[in-house]
């Protein structure tokens, strides 16, 4: 049996969070921006994992990370409040971002965003 993958990624430091952004290729990238004192937003995990189910080649068409505004300076200004904060990035750029566990705003958002599986496969 292959091992299990987890749907969120958790970024923790610069070093992880560049590897993360300059890697991404053209896959969307979902950020679920924290603070220490509030922790990840643990209610979005199950639309995640029916978004990766539901996604044919997921792996190669979306990523799913949950980054410490402090200790990631990139996402900081994202973060503040104890208040959800999703934000999207393609080719390393914020293509979006929602506010609250808005999981049917989120879903649309990610449907309408993700790109579309690689038919020129060899």
């Amino acid at each position: 049996m292959p091992p299990k993958k987890e749907t969120q990624t958790f970024v923790s430091d610069v070093e992880t969070w560049n590897s993360f952004i300059s890697s991404t290729n053209h896959r969307l990238v979902v950020v679920d921006v924290f603070s220490s004192w509030c922790g990840p937003c643990e209610v979005m995990i199950p639309t995640f994992k029916n978004i990766n189910l539901q996604l044919d080649e997921s792996d190669a068409r979306i990523q799913f990370l949950a980054a410490d505004a402090d200790k990631v300076p990139a996402v900081k200004h994202h973060a503040g409040t104890s208040k959800p904060r999703f934000v999207f990035y393609k080719a390393g750029k914020v293509v979006g971002e929602i506010h609250g566990a808005n999981a049917p705003a989120i879903v649309k958002f990610i449907m309408e965003n993700v790109p579309a599986v690689n038919v020129d496969k060899e």
